[in-house]
């Protein structure tokens, strides 16, 4: 919400509501999964697991509704851009990596649902990765400014808010259980992994003419 609020408001004041209706499905469809991840969390706590297996089935069902609207919405926006400004839509490879590690973290928690410590552990990455653009846009230009112009500025500016999110979430096991769960290690090296490739990806010189194909150009 900070990090997607402001700007969108400040567009509907200039524009109207001249989005692709695609992003507005976008806007509703992830809001849901933030949202049920919170009811899912407060079922626990109640220990209302047989209502909280029944809302899992449903956020299964979100989450695939998620892995094909994240990319598809990417895109439709590009190709707007694309329109507009006929720049290469390189930076597709870090919405496309995101959804990506989502998508895989997110049936990994389901394959593991009947244990609860990786499950919730894998979930959490998932959605922390997920954030990674919202946080992007609300505290990415504060946090690019501390670092000298470079690689490094760039993806601290991406990534540096969810990277330390996941982080937090090894510590908290470090001193709740004086080690790693598995599951966090497997799960946080697969979100840091992709975050890397996106990286990569958008430096190589085959990467723009791939990505204008990927937009229909």
């Amino acid at each position: 919400v900070m990090g997607f609020g402001g700007d969108s408001i400040d567009h509907v004041r200039k524009h109207g509501l001249d989005y692709p209706l695609i992003v507005h499905f976008h806007a509703v469809v992830f809001m849901s999964w933030l949202v049920l991840l919170t009811v899912q969390v407060l079922l626990v706590r109640r220990k209302s697991f047989d209502i909280h297996k029944r809302l899992g089935i449903f956020g299964a069902c979100l989450a695939a509704v998620m892995a094909v609207l994240g990319p598809a919405t990417a895109i439709v926006v590009e190709k707007v851009k694309f329109a507009k400004t006929g720049q290469a839509p390189i930076f597709l490879s870090f919405q496309l990596a995101a959804i990506l590690s989502f998508s895989v973290l997110v049936i990994a928690a389901i394959l593991l649902r009947r244990h609860s410590s990786a499950h919730k552990r894998l979930i959490l990455l998932a959605t922390i990765g997920l954030s990674a653009a919202g946080f992007a846009r609300w505290l990415g230009g504060p946090i690019s400014k501390l670092f000298a112009p470079g690689l490094l500025a760039f993806w601290c500016q991406i990534y540096l808010v969810t990277t330390w999110m996941m982080v937090a979430l090894g510590i908290y096991d470090l001193v709740t259980r004086r080690r790693l769960h598995p599951a966090w290690i497997c799960g946080f090296a697969w979100a840091l992994g992709t975050e890397i490739a996106s990286f990569i990806i958008i430096g190589l010189p085959a990467w723009a003419p791939i990505s204008l194909k990927l937009i229909g150009h």
